[in-house]
């Protein structure tokens, strides 16, 4: 997995395309069994509330961490559909 993911980043820094604009939400949750609040980040298409259009959805976890590798992918995967 980690030499897949080193693969997809090295072959999205080769790509000098910038990233579509976001928009980006933050949603705190109260949890009583934990008894703390937790931060839910949701970043969606700059168009997205005035779109019809339907996108997949990315459920990621300790973004702290992982954020970079699914900046990168999503730069892979734009390439990509631009490519069709």
């Amino acid at each position: 997995m980690t030499s897949s993911l080193t693969s997809i980043s090295i072959l999205a820094n080769a790509q000098d395309d910038a990233l579509p604009t976001r928009s980006q939400s933050k949603v705190v949750l109260t949890s009583s069994v934990l008894n703390e609040k937790r931060s839910l980040w949701i970043y969606t298409p700059s168009n997205y509330q005035v779109s019809d259009e339907t996108y997949p959805v990315l459920y990621l976890l300790d973004p702290d961490m992982n954020f970079g590798y699914v900046t990168e992918l999503e730069r892979v995967f734009l390439n990509l559909s631009k490519r069709k």
